[in-house]
């Protein structure tokens, strides 16, 4: 087996095929250890993926619980280090082999793949003003067909580390769409995160209170798999088009799980921005009893509430609006915003009547 197809079993190295992978080949830098070297420690920003070849790895948390990993192993197959910074130090049980890839250069690659371009214009030899051929930064794209671009300029997708981003785009299917094509139907259950990336499409609801037409590099569907309540409007093809679509499971853990994060009280108190706490449940239900100091937003007012609210502030949704507090970070996030969910909010409800 070449040195190319042993590469091309890693993710994401395996959505590149090619001169890509070739590329990969020439990048990769390959190590040997003795049994006993750190490989990395936690809580560092690396530049580089690692992956192992071969022998057996133990990835160990600041709780000292070990995920031991072993070549060949399903899990093998993915970065030792998965964030940034590391969550884990990496220590070699026994004598290993690895290779490292620089985290941004494999991300243009795949970027390239997935949307090629000339690097360099035949006849005019463009270049950036800083010397760079145009076109090679992902944070640089202006096409506005340029679906991960598009992507990428939003809050939400800024917040994902690379390491994540490089498997998310890997996990996107292209569906070409006729005319008339129906992407969502109202009230049914949420399967997909979509982005159009070519083509227009209209947002229609039975009430006919929602008419509004998507462009490309639009991105919808993501309220309904994370509430995993019904979809609440259609949305139908207007012309012949091409989607990226992505399954809910991985919207929720290549997604969901880097923008919504959840603190507790303690951890709160600790911040050193000011914080607000939102109740986004209805008025109703938020005069039943709320957290002291929270102030009632209801979910379905929060997007035309947005213009009140300072950019300077963290905001913390209160847990006892369930997954409408899921919902409101995501949408605050998606605006911009810092936004977290409190946990544990009606405990401290409780605690406060009880003392």
């Amino acid at each position: 087996m070449s040195e190319s197809e042993v590469l091309s079993r890693f993710s994401p190295i395996s959505a590149l095929t090619g001169q890509f992978l070739s590329e990969v080949s020439k990048q990769a830098r390959l190590v040997s250890v003795a049994k006993g070297t750190m490989l990395f420690k936690r809580g560092k920003i690396l530049a580089d993926h690692y992956y192992l070849l071969e022998g057996e790895v133990d990835l160990i948390n600041n709780e000292f619980g070990v995920e031991k990993v072993k070549s060949g192993a399903e899990r093998s197959w993915r970065p030792l280090n998965t964030h940034s910074p590391t969550v884990v130090s990496a220590v070699a049980k026994t004598h290993v082999r690895y290779f490292t890839l620089n985290i941004d250069w494999l991300a243009r690659q795949i970027s390239q793949a997935n949307n090629p371009k000339p690097l360099v214009n035949e006849t005019e030899g463009h270049m950036g003003a800083d010397g760079v051929e145009a076109g090679i930064e992902v944070g640089e794209l202006s096409d506005a067909k340029d679906w991960m671009a598009c992507l990428l300029q939003s809050p939400v997708f800024s917040r994902i580390p690379w390491t994540q981003l490089q498997e998310l785009f890997t996990r996107f299917e292209t569906i070409e769409v006729p005319a008339g094509e129906k992407l969502i139907r109202e009230g049914a259950r949420g399967d997909y995160f979509y982005v159009l990336a070519a083509g227009s499409a209209l947002v229609t609801n039975r009430s006919g209170s929602v008419d509004l037409e998507l462009k490309e590099g639009s991105y919808f569907g993501e309220e309904a798999l994370i509430s995993d309540a019904p979809r609440n409007a259609s949305i139908i093809m207007c012309t012949p088009g091409v989607v990226k679509r992505l399954s809910a499971e991985d919207f929720g853990d290549l997604v969901v799980r880097s923008v919504i994060q959840y603190v507790d009280q303690k951890s709160l108190d600790k911040q050193k921005k000011p914080v607000k706490i939102l109740d986004v449940r209805l008025p109703l239900e938020f005069r039943a009893g709320h957290l002291a100091g929270s102030v009632n937003v209801p979910l379905s007012r929060l997007r035309e509430s947005l213009e009140d609210l300072g950019q300077a502030n963290l905001y913390a949704i209160s847990d006892e609006a369930g997954p409408r507090a899921d919902i409101a970070a995501y949408l605050l996030c998606q605006a911009g915003f810092e936004a977290v969910v409190l946990k544990n909010a009606g405990q401290q409800e409780l605690l406060s009547e009880v003392s």
